[in-house]
């Protein structure tokens, strides 16, 4: 399987959106294993708010919410023959967990940190300070038909007619 991943850096901006952010960066591809594991190494991005000025903001006003999002982390992940999933997990602590504007948060998808993991054993990744874990499984279900399969890249999502 493929697994794209990208978050917001400390300022809550991305890539491709963000004025002075480089193309791609706080997004990654990755290929899982042939057993399907994947790992990442970045930062525990903090939540955000909508921009303080433009259409959004007003709306918002307008409706008398709030614009913020609890931290998280997105992810896209794709196999062929498979249905491919788009979602975000979630950073547990930031105060708007139960209260993102976007509707986004489940249960299911607030992680599970270990903080203070010992360096041991992952040296050989560059890592050599206790750090903070987490582990999250994805299951994909099988495409019922080969409409649905969806390509494997957004962008051949975008282009695809239909």
């Amino acid at each position: 399987a493929m697994v794209d991943v990208w978050h917001a850096n400390e300022k809550g901006g991305y890539s491709h959106f963000m004025p002075g952010m480089q193309p791609y960066e706080l997004r990654r591809r990755i290929e899982t294993d042939a057993k399907g594991f994947y790992r990442f190494r970045s930062f525990l991005p903090p939540g955000y708010a909508i921009p303080p000025v433009g259409p959004v903001h007003e709306l918002f006003a307008l409706l008398g919410r709030h614009g913020q999002r609890p931290a998280h982390i997105h992810f896209l992940v794709a196999a062929p023959g498979m249905r491919t999933l788009t979602t975000q997990v979630n950073i547990p602590g930031d105060s708007y967990i139960d209260d993102d504007f976007a509707f986004a948060t489940r249960d299911g998808l607030i992680v599970e940190l270990e903080r203070n993991v010992a360096p041991t054993g992952y040296e050989s990744l560059g890592i050599t300070a206790p750090f903070t874990r987490s582990v999250f499984n994805f299951v994909l279900p099988r495409a019922a038909s080969a409409d649905e399969a969806l390509p494997l890249t957004r962008m051949e999502r975008v282009a695809t007619p239909g």
